[in-house]
């Protein structure tokens, strides 16, 4: 009985896939400071040209870095099997997504009007350097 509750614990503990038993801190738990969040992006923005979709899926975004012109759109869809989140380590940021607005199948769009780097994580999968973490680079 004491070898079925280590491995249920070693497994609740793991976070190699999006699978039910994947363990995940609170939004927030890995990051200092408060999670600035804008409100999900539900329309298409009025003047789009071009859209580039990153997904978020198996503990990673792919494409983890993405360069794109500025006005360029971008759309993270949640393809795993767990909710996940987009996080930007500029904590000033006036985009991203929580948690509870981006369960398996979501999307949030984004357009990136400014030159820049933009790095960005999953706090729930994550840390601002480490595990689930991307960058979309707009060029002028």
């Amino acid at each position: 009985m004491v070898g079925v509750a280590i491995l249920g614990a070693s497994l609740l503990g793991a976070c190699g896939d999006d699978g039910p038993l994947a363990a995940s801190p609170t939004p927030g738990e890995l990051r200092s400071g408060p999670l600035v969040m804008a409100p999900p992006n539900t329309s298409a923005p009025e003047s789009v040209g071009e859209v580039v979709e990153v997904q978020s899926l198996d503990n990673q975004f792919r494409q983890q870095e993405v360069t794109v012109a500025a006005g360029t759109q971008v759309r993270w869809v949640n393809a795993g099997q767990t909710d996940h989140d987009v996080q930007p380590v500029d904590l000033g940021a006036v985009w991203g997504i929580g948690q509870t607005a981006f369960p398996p199948g979501a999307e949030y769009s984004f357009v990136f009007s400014e030159p820049g780097e933009y790095p960005y994580f999953c706090s729930l999968h994550g840390t601002e350097t480490v595990g689930m973490i991307g960058t979309i680079i707009v060029d002028g």
